[in-house]
């Protein structure tokens, strides 16, 4: 299965996509009357909001770098793709952190430094990656997209190392 017929059948599946990702943000609302106030960053708490961060932000993430791949590297008219594939994750992921930061500080929700890192880095590497193409270097090293994904994968390694290095922990 391509990645391609994934999203004509995730396309395909509406009531799942707005279950989930409707779902997320009415659980993280919820969530903060079952707790009461000033109580959400306390122990069994705080790690269901780390769940939460992590169910929205993965997908919200891939959402976002598959939509600027499609914008800007494909060319494609977005007003010709399936909606909630492309911008329901991200629309979810947004109202789901703002939900979270209204109730719980995000300092003391455990891994959020690292989705954090990781969306730093996602975001990065994509702005790498465009300006590669936007500069036609591909032109220049004679090849082919692949060889810009795989050029784009190798400067999200080396920012990670960097990363590592400047801040000893990512």
């Amino acid at each position: 299965m391509t990645l391609e017929q994934f999203l004509e059948y995730a396309g395909q599946k509406n009531t799942i996509l707005l279950g989930v990702f409707i779902g997320l943000p009415c659980l993280t609302l919820l969530l903060r009357f079952i707790h009461g106030k000033h109580r959400g960053n306390e122990a069994p708490w705080k790690y269901v909001y780390s769940v939460f961060i992590y169910l929205t932000c993965i997908p919200g993430m891939f959402a976002v770098v598959l939509t600027g791949y499609t914008l800007f590297f494909l060319h494609e008219n977005l007003m010709r793709v399936n909606m909630l594939p492309y911008f329901l994750p991200i629309l979810s992921m947004v109202t789901t952190l703002a939900a979270i930061k209204k109730t719980v500080d995000f300092d003391e929700i455990p891994g959020f430094n690292r989705i954090l890192g990781l969306m730093i880095l996602l975001g990065a590497s994509f702005l790498i990656a465009f300006t590669f193409d936007r500069l036609r270097l591909w032109i220049v090293f004679r090849g082919s997209m692949v060889s810009l994904l795989i050029l784009s994968v190798l400067l999200f390694v080396l920012l990670k190392w960097g990363m590592h290095k400047l801040f000893g922990k990512t």
